[in-house]
């Protein structure tokens, strides 16, 4: 029996599977199928199996290579790798039909998965395929086995903690994984912005929240996102001079961000009692997004609280109830119908 493969030849044979050459991926099979011990890249011929039906010669080699093992291992073969690679067509609807299987099978396939680490990132594309299909838990469950194998794998750091419930008891996780983002390196504000708000928001920290969100603008200075999310803190706390200061900077870059305009209005009839100002940007938010749910809202505050106009703010709130997103205007409905 021939010796077991070395890492050497492991590696080799990894660049030529993945180098997107139909005869380098043929040549590596080929070498797999010269050699006793294959177990090692059961995986990448589950991979490889995604393109059996385009290429005729890697479905006959992986048939022989199936063939020449020991019976056990094809019976084995074809009963549950074959499922398993059902995963490679996570795009497909057919990958829910087969997911209980795959959680049958999810040891065996973790333990083939740790014979190759450079794998890591199937388990970030399967447990994002699963959150699109409405699996969540699952599949962050999923993508969370990436880090064992690969602990700086910055997409995964980041879709996990973006993916969490966003409650408090999650905040801890959130924090980690978007501190390691931050840590990797990272060219996006997104993990500054998400972190910002994780501390403010869930943990109770409000200084350690505008902290980061100063860090970050420092390194992606006038992000609109996060000068309209760092407002929305400010206010929350009161210092509404700054709050209004963030998002006239913001407006000032894009005067098309409808929130931005929703929340200085809010900022200005609420603190600064200037129902005119607080108008004039509400019917610029509406006029961006007629339809949402929240800048109706707005818009209701501002003619009750502004003009006391109650029709006008109930007409305001009906009309935000179309919007089934939003579910914060029947609070305001019964105080001002009994008003």
């Amino acid at each position: 029996m021939n010796m077991s493969w070395t890492q050497d030849e492991i590696e080799s044979l990894h660049s030529l599977l993945f180098s997107n050459d139909e005869k380098n991926t043929l040549l590596a099979l080929e070498l797999i199928n010269s050699r006793d011990d294959k177990s090692p890249f059961i995986p990448a011929m589950m991979f490889m199996s995604a393109i059996e039906d385009e290429v005729p010669e890697v479905a006959l080699l992986l048939t022989e290579i199936c063939d020449k093992l020991p019976e056990q291992d094809k019976s084995y073969w074809h009963n549950k790798v074959i499922i398993l690679s059902m995963l490679w067509y996570f795009g497909k609807k057919e990958f829910l039909k087969y997911l209980e299987e795959y959680k049958k099978e999810m040891p065996l396939f973790d333990s083939f998965m740790h014979r190759a680490p450079r794998y890591a990132y199937i388990y970030h594309s399967i447990g994002r395929r699963l959150i699109d299909f409405q699996k969540k838990m699952l599949g962050l469950e999923i993508m969370r086995k990436a880090l064992d194998f690969d602990p700086d794998f910055y997409e995964v750091h980041f879709d996990y903690a973006f993916y969490l419930p966003e409650q408090k008891r999650y905040a801890d996780e959130m924090v980690f994984h978007y501190e390691r983002c931050i840590a990797l390196g990272s060219e996006s504000f997104e993990p500054y912005h998400n972190l910002g708000r994780v501390y403010a928001l869930f943990k109770g920290m409000t200084d350690k929240g505008l902290e980061v969100f100063r860090a970050g603008l420092t390194k992606f200075p006038g992000t609109v996102d996060m000068l309209v999310e760092m407002a929305y803190i400010l206010d929350e706390v009161g210092s509404y001079k700054e709050a209004k200061e963030l998002l006239e900077q913001a407006l000032a870059s894009d005067d098309s961000y409808a929130l931005a305009h929703n929340n200085l209005a809010f900022l200005y009839l609420r603190a600064f009692k200037n129902p005119e100002k607080a108008r004039e940007h509400i019917d610029k938010a509406l006029a961006l997004v007629p339809q949402e749910g929240l800048y109706l809202h707005t818009l209701a505050e501002i003619e009750w609280l502004g003009y006391q106009n109650k029709d006008k703010a109930l007409e305001a709130l009906y009309k935000s109830k179309a919007d089934k997103s939003y579910k914060g205007a029947d609070k305001m409905i019964k105080q001002l119908e009994t008003a």
